[in-house]
């Protein structure tokens, strides 16, 4: 007859509560790996809807959303704006009293760093004046998404009254990209 050695039951408990331990820690890790691959796939998905809406040319930013200013005779508002991308500038405006003259221009620049490398003046491609109504399209170009730590405006809209009246014009500027 063979003879059998008593099992530990020490050892077996031991070796249980080692297993169960490690399949814990296993289980914990999984879940946290799992969680981290999600939010990596939302932001790579936030992404790829970013430069879809590029690439369809519908992002959209409100430079003036209906600015009021009122403009003396032979007086001209000015600002600069930021294009990180080329597109195209939409200039509405309602003035009273009715367009007498009122005159607009635009400048871009391609920028690097400080320094400009060289500026244009374009004509609007699109061009609406009627009673107290205007309204412009410019083309922008712009390579500056390409230098993102440097964001100097590259943009500058020019609004003046060259009228011998004071005019108020109702100003709103878009930047489709």
């Amino acid at each position: 007859m063979i003879e059998q050695k008593p099992e530990k039951k020490g050892v077996r408990r031991t070796v249980a509560i080692a297993l169960g331990i490690i399949c814990i820690v296993l289980a914990v890790s999984l879940i946290e790996v799992i969680a981290d691959l999600s939010l990596q796939i939302s932001s790579l998905n936030s992404k790829v809807n970013n430069l879809n809406s590029i690439v369809n040319f519908s992002r959209q930013e409100t430079w003036f959303g209906s600015k009021t200013l009122t403009l003396n005779p032979n007086q001209n508002f000015s600002d600069g704006f930021y294009a990180p991308l080329s597109g195209q500038l939409r200039v509405v405006g309602h003035t009273q009293p009715t367009l007498q003259g009122i005159w607009t221009n635009l400048t871009w620049a391609v920028l690097y760093g400080d320094e400009s490398l060289y500026q244009v003046s374009p004509p609007p491609f699109i061009d609406s004046w009627s009673g107290n109504f205007f309204a412009e399209e410019f083309p922008i170009f712009s390579f500056s998404a390409f230098y993102p730590a440097v964001q100097n405006p590259n943009v500058e809209f020019v609004i003046g009254n060259r009228g011998t009246v004071p005019v108020t014009v109702n100003l709103t500027i878009t930047f489709t990209y």
